[in-house]
């Protein structure tokens, strides 16, 4: 009786020590999925970050653009009605 007892402790333990290795791997497991999502969010929101200033630094280039044109344009019609032919 005491033999059996004792190889059940046994199988116990050993079965514990599976039992706690596979949660400890599954554990990691998820903790890097876990981290790994977090760090392509981060990339994801920094490229999309970097997107947007580039479109504000292009639009911003073609109001300077758009400007200029206007500016040019009144001074092309200034230059028309000061000849007198406006």
């Amino acid at each position: 009786a005491l033999k059996k007892i004792s190889r059940e402790r046994e199988h116990w333990a050993r079965t514990m020590f599976r039992e706690k290795a596979a949660m400890d791997y599954n554990s990691g497991m998820y903790n890097a999925y876990q981290k790994g999502r977090e760090e392509a969010r981060l990339v994801i929101e920094e490229k999309a970050r970097l997107a947007l200033e580039e479109k504000a630094r292009v639009i911003e280039e073609k109001d300077r653009v758009i400007e200029e044109n206007v500016r040019e344009n009144q001074e092309l019609r200034q230059k028309l009605r000061d000849a007198g032919l406006e």
